[in-house]
């Protein structure tokens, strides 16, 4: 048989403020009350709620209670067989309704280039919403990069965007607020970004009661046009008469990071000797002109060796021919001068030696994202440098005499 004595009994009562017009009451009690009587009513003297409530209709919610109010909740068992009911009460203090509002949206949104020569770090940074919304837990913060100029040759993405990572915020879905700094100010900086991108940002503010509305930067981070991210090797065979090289282009570089200004096919004349395995990659070879590269190459031993530029392009041709003196070369030298000294010169090949070369895309960057009016006269030409992009090396390609005997490449 139950033992039940009045030392152990007891009744708990718990009320949680939901928002700003209601509230929630739950109890538990020993012995267990079927039901129990409970009171609302404001500090002067309003009731809210007098009722009877059973245990089946805990939680019990109580509404149309008011803002910024103070409440005091009552509750007695009802209990029989001559014992003695329990009573237990407590005060509540309820949210105002702006405690109770989604935060306002974040303030002063900006966007800025950190590094403005190669213009791939941005920063963004906003302030804390006006106070007349909710408090702020946390920020989530959207940084995006969509192509700024039209793509022409490769692959088109659409309303693809680019979103590069932060190299403070670690999760940009819960940024939390910088209240330490002195101005308030929070902020995240991104790194990697892509060329000919445009770059923009959001950022809403999360409360306990909800988000606000997102907020739009005004400003943009614009990066300038870089070169291909890869050019396909071209495909070389010797040619017909064994004194020329034919070289095919398989396909033009995508010029999704910028247009690309013009093309270069640089060649390097080589020794049977000369073991390909271990030249610089194309980026780090050296060039000189044709006659200079030819002789050293050739003719001098113990010499670095070179590379020359045989043709130039605006547009990549499918195919051309090398070693036959019909060069392309522009009326606009500055465009077609390859680092700016050295000019397309297609000569003849020498019979009896190897060849190898590569294919060049230089891109100029684009003045417009640059600020010309604060810059530093003396840094500027360094700002405005064509880039490159470098294709591997095609296979080399033998001229001469097909029965001689070719040492391994």
């Amino acid at each position: 048989m139950n033992q039940w004595s009045a030392t152990n009994a007891y009744l708990t009562l718990k009320a949680v403020v939901i928002n700003s017009t209601a509230l929630k009451v739950d109890w538990t009690s020993n012995p267990v009350a079927e039901s129990i009587k409970l009171r609302v009513e404001s500090l002067d003297g309003a009731v809210v709620f007098d009722g009877k409530l059973a245990g089946k209709d805990r939680p019990h919610v109580i509404t149309n209670i008011k803002p910024s109010s103070e409440y005091s909740i009552s509750a007695q068992t009802i209990v029989g067989d001559g014992k003695r009911p329990i009573y237990r009460k407590v005060i509540v203090q309820t949210f105002g309704e702006v405690e109770t509002a989604p935060p306002g949206p974040p303030r002063d949104l900006s966007l800025r280039i950190i590094d403005q020569v190669s213009r791939t770090k941005c920063r963004v940074a906003w302030g804390p919403p006006i106070p007349s919304g909710g408090s702020v837990h946390y920020y989530m913060v959207d940084f995006y990069g969509v192509v700024r100029r039209q793509v022409v040759h490769g692959v088109r993405t659409g309303n693809q965007l680019h979103r590069p990572k932060s190299s403070n915020c670690r999760n940009l879905h819960h940024v939390t607020p910088r209240s330490e700094a002195k101005d308030n100010v929070t902020f995240c900086e991104f790194e990697g970004l892509l060329s000919n991108r445009n770059y923009s940002a959001t950022v809403v503010a999360v409360g306990p009661f909800g988000k606000s509305s997102p907020t739009y930067a005004s400003s943009q981070c614009l990066t300038s046009f870089g070169p291909p991210t890869n050019i396909e090797t071209p495909v070389a065979k010797r040619g017909l008469d064994d004194k020329t090289i034919a070289v095919e282009f398989q396909s033009v570089p995508d010029d999704i990071n910028g247009p690309i200004t013009c093309y270069f096919l640089a060649i390097i004349p080589c020794t049977l000797n000369v073991n390909f395995s271990q030249l610089p990659p194309p980026a780090y070879m050296n060039f000189d002109v044709y006659e200079r590269a030819m002789q050293s190459n050739l003719h001098v031993i113990f010499q670095p060796i070179f590379a020359y530029i045989a043709e130039a392009y605006y547009e990549l041709p499918r195919r051309t021919i090398i070693g036959d003196s019909q060069q392309v070369i522009s009326s606009d030298s500055r465009t077609l001068d390859f680092l700016g000294r050295f000019l397309p010169q297609d000569g003849e090949l020498e019979r009896g030696y190897k060849y190898i070369g590569f294919l060049i895309a230089r891109v100029d960057p684009d003045r417009t994202v640059y600020n010309l009016s604060n810059s530093r006269p003396d840094i500027l030409p360094s700002w405005l440098q064509p880039t490159y992009s470098f294709s591997g090396y095609f296979k080399p390609v033998y001229l001469g005499d097909a029965s001689e005997h070719l040492p391994s490449c």
